[in-house]
């Protein structure tokens, strides 16, 4: 329903001076309660929501101290927010000892856990590159190319005359040696073990004809070396 307009001027018109408002007075208590459903309501982190692997680290920042720990890259490390961290870290303290002792024993069982299986790894590839090469010491270079353990390929020039360089030296190459052959030609190492066994095999096979003696030659000496033993 409209109100009809008002012919008395507005200065003097009892309608248009308006009360001022009374202003709202709101308790303490009330005020407090308001502002802690306000934070609740803005605290949405649900730690259900954490990855076994987040719980796992965080427990372990709890067990180092807080001196030992960079509340920035752990929460940039787990994805998480920093006022997360630190209130999980806060709660996580709070629990009986019980539970810290039984957790902290859990971590320490994991991480020797993880140590030696990793050790077993190593030392099995070890053994097994330790078996590889005593085989290709034993067998000629030929030998492993027709039973497929090395490449068929014929040894390039260039890099046979490089092991021929290094074999007028040192007819057994070191581990340094190795290494630099393959950081030169990126020869396996298997491959540069075997061609120097043939090359030995070779070479004793030379020496051996030449010292052998001619069936119908006589030396001058012999019977006397004879006697002498």
């Amino acid at each position: 329903m409209l109100r009809p307009k008002c012919r008395v001027p507005a200065a003097l018109c009892q309608r248009a001076v308006r009360a001022p408002r009374a202003p709202s007075v709101v308790s303490a208590p009330a005020r407090r309660a308001c502002c802690m459903a306000a934070a609740r309501e803005k605290d949405s982190f649900n730690y259900g929501m954490l990855q076994p692997w987040q719980v796992r680290q965080l427990k372990k920042a709890f067990f180092a101290g807080k001196r030992n720990v960079s509340i920035k890259r752990l929460s940039g490390d787990l994805g998480l927010h920093r006022d997360d961290v630190i209130s999980w870290l806060k709660d996580y303290g709070e629990l009986p000892e019980a539970v810290h002792a039984s957790d902290k024993h859990a971590l320490e069982a994991e991480e020797q856990a993880v140590k030696e299986r990793k050790a077993i790894l190593a030392e099995t590839r070890r053994q097994k590159q330790v078996e590889h090469e005593k085989d290709a010491g034993k067998k000629t270079f030929f030998e492993l190319r027709d039973e497929g353990l090395i490449g068929r390929k014929r040894i390039n020039p260039t890099i046979e005359r490089t092991l021929e360089t290094v074999y007028e030296k040192t007819s057994r190459p070191s581990d340094e040696i190795l290494r630099s052959l393959w950081d030169l030609h990126k020869v396996p190492r298997q491959d540069v073990i075997a061609w120097f066994e043939a090359r030995r095999e070779a070479d004793g096979r030379r020496r051996r004809r030449r010292a052998r003696p001619a069936p119908d030659s006589t030396q001058w000496g012999d019977q006397d070396r004879r006697g002498r033993r």
